[in-house]
């Protein structure tokens, strides 16, 4: 039997070779920011299959100049929450855009390119 390069690589070769559930994360928002949609935090669970508290710390993580210094949007979602039995229980979306935070104001970059 022939071995293959791929199974010649050490495990630690092909975790590197692995995306970050940051990575991951950024990626889904930057693309549907691309479509001008928003998504809440179930929607990202379920598109990434991150529990949503981790995929909140990590929409934290990428407002970070370290990180990239995303700017991620934040808002209501009305609707959905007019369908919760709880009232008190409210629902947000994100969006997420190229650019870095300045203080109280933040400054949006040029649209990048498409990711591939």
């Amino acid at each position: 039997m022939r071995v293959t390069e791929k199974q010649k690589r050490s495990r630690s070769e092909r975790k590197a070779e692995r995306k970050t559930q940051r990575e991951i994360v950024r990626e889904v928002l930057l693309c549907t920011a691309g479509h001008e949609r928003w998504m809440t935090l179930g929607e990202l669970s379920r598109k990434t299959r991150y529990p949503e508290a981790s995929i909140s710390a990590q929409l934290r993580h990428l407002r970070k100049a370290a990180n990239g210094g995303y700017v991620v949007k934040k808002r209501r979602r009305a609707v959905e929450e007019a369908a919760r039995e709880s009232k008190h229980e409210l629902v947000w979306e994100y969006q997420m855009r190229y650019g870095v935070w300045m203080e109280e104001q933040h400054v949006v970059a040029p649209e990048k390119v498409a990711l591939v």
